[in-house]
């Protein structure tokens, strides 16, 4: 795979993410290079992304967080046919919306306009893209962290049949893991497909999968461990 850790779309990003932000950590992770090890573990989290996506060639993309673009720049690079739907949620206070921006920027770049942005919360986006009727094959789970929130999100995705859901952040998200946990026991149909198994606070990424078959999960509450 090509290196995406260099180039103008990169250098962009790195851009608008510091100076809207002053700091690498407002970038969604995936482009992070902060410092070393940051760097290192961006690289592993983005490898291991772009071979998922390269193994399902998926057509139809959800997702929830759209930040600077980290993703949208990784489809562009990784996929040759796709269309991606995101959604981020800037109020209009007349500073502008970076991830609008962003996503600009990226189109533009590659001449196309196979990713479409929504300011929107997610729960709207969603309600909203789901009146499309769209056969959707992944879903990138990367919004608000807190439980209530990618609950419902899970919850939504899995209304409309999508076969892969990929969460960010499982590994030191504690509600994130619960949000998982609590989908997989109410929704049979789903199961753990792979988890990049990076323990550090990038590139924690676990894949979802829908089987179509009944299936139990069972992990340990606090009051068993």
């Amino acid at each position: 795979m090509n290196d995406i850790f260099k180039g103008p779309v990169y250098d962009f990003l790195v851009n608008k993410s510091i100076n809207n932000k002053g700091d690498w950590g407002g970038n969604g992770g995936t482009l992070d290079a902060s410092t070393p090890q940051n760097l290192e573990n961006s690289k592993k989290g983005n490898t291991f992304m772009r071979e998922f996506l390269q193994s399902i060639s998926p057509k139809n993309i959800i997702e929830t967080g759209t930040n600077y673009g980290s993703f949208s720049f990784t489809c562009y690079e990784t996929l040759s046919d796709f269309n991606l739907y995101t959604c981020d949620n800037y109020d209009s206070d007349g500073s502008g919306c970076p991830s609008e921006e962003c996503i600009d920027f990226i189109n533009n770049h590659y001449n196309d306009n196979k990713v479409k942005y929504y300011n929107k919360t997610s729960w709207d986006f969603l309600d909203e893209i789901k009146k499309l009727n769209i056969k959707f094959d992944l879903a990138w789970l990367d919004s608000d962290h807190q439980y209530r929130f990618l609950k419902q999100e899970l919850d939504t995705v899995s209304t409309m049949g999508v076969e892969y859901i990929m969460v960010d952040d499982f590994w030191y998200e504690r509600d994130i893991q619960m949000a998982v946990f609590d989908f997989l026991k109410e929704n049979k149909e789903y199961r753990f497909h792979s988890f990049s198994n990076i323990r550090e606070e990038i590139g924690s990424i676990t894949i979802l999968q829908k089987t179509g078959k009944n299936q139990s999960l069972h992990y340990e509450s606090d009051s068993e461990r």
